[in-house]
């Protein structure tokens, strides 16, 4: 029998998933509830890469610190890029 906390990781992720950039507080919120660090890692680092751009630096501590090692200084090196920013 499966614990619902595995369900539930996967239920948050899925959330994140579908959140827009402007939703990065909420994301963050949600990451935290996810027990899974290898679930939550994928779900913030796959989120962050693709809406980077559209992010602004204040949501780096938030999003980027839940991650460990070179994960966290991708995340925080793709956020603070200006060079990736719509212009």
């Amino acid at each position: 029998a499966s614990s619902p906390g595995p369900r539930r990781d996967l239920c948050w992720k899925a959330l994140i998933d579908a959140s827009p950039p402007d939703a990065w507080a909420a994301v963050a919120e949600a990451a935290e509830a996810i027990e899974d660090p290898v679930v939550r890692g994928a779900a913030l680092y796959t989120w962050v890469r693709a809406r980077a751009p559209a992010l602004p630096p204040e949501a780096a501590p938030a999003l980027c610190g839940q991650l460990d090692g070179p994960e966290a200084q991708v995340c925080q090196r793709r956020i603070h890029s200006a060079h990736l920013k719509p212009r």
